[in-house]
């Protein structure tokens, strides 16, 4: 009889877990397993760090500047899309050697998530900064990125 109640109060536990009412993550996630089954899961989408460091030219950070309000209004675009999940410009370390120091721009860094690669490249290549002279395509770098921490 003793073995039995154990018994009972076992599987009353185990339906307690099993049988709660799901939350909506559980949720989320059960119609998201269902749509990989059928074939209709969104596309797996990745982290890419892009280098793009500017031209070395004297006219490179005039055209920078000559150019920058259309390129931010586009990199704004894509952050509200969730594809730039963090960007900025690199600075010269002089640029930061005191307050009033003068911030010399020599290249952007950005974050990105997307489906691959070439849709990385795609994105990049068609910015206004590509486009004009202002990054150096020969030394720009897009590869995968495995982050170790969140993004902010």
């Amino acid at each position: 009889m003793l073995s039995t109640l154990r018994t009972n109060h076992v599987l009353t536990e185990v339906s307690r877990r099993v049988f709660m009412p799901p939350s909506r993550a559980t949720l989320f996630n059960a119609r998201a397993m269902s749509a990989a089954a059928t074939g209709n899961a969104p596309p797996q989408r990745h982290k890419f760090l892009v280098y793009a460091p500017d031209m070395t030219d004297p006219d490179a950070l005039h055209r920078r500047l000559s150019v920058r309000p259309a390129h931010l209004e586009r990199a704004n675009g894509e952050i509200a899309k969730g594809v730039i999940k963090l960007g900025g410009a690199m600075l010269t370390p002089e640029s930061i050697a005191s307050r009033a120091a003068e911030k010399k721009m020599v290249g952007s860094v950005f974050v990105c998530e997307a489906e691959s690669l070439d849709a990385v490249r795609g994105l990049m290549e068609s910015d206004v900064y590509y486009t004009s002279g202002v990054w150096d395509k020969e030394k720009m770098v897009i590869l995968p990125l495995a982050l170790a921490t969140e993004l902010p």
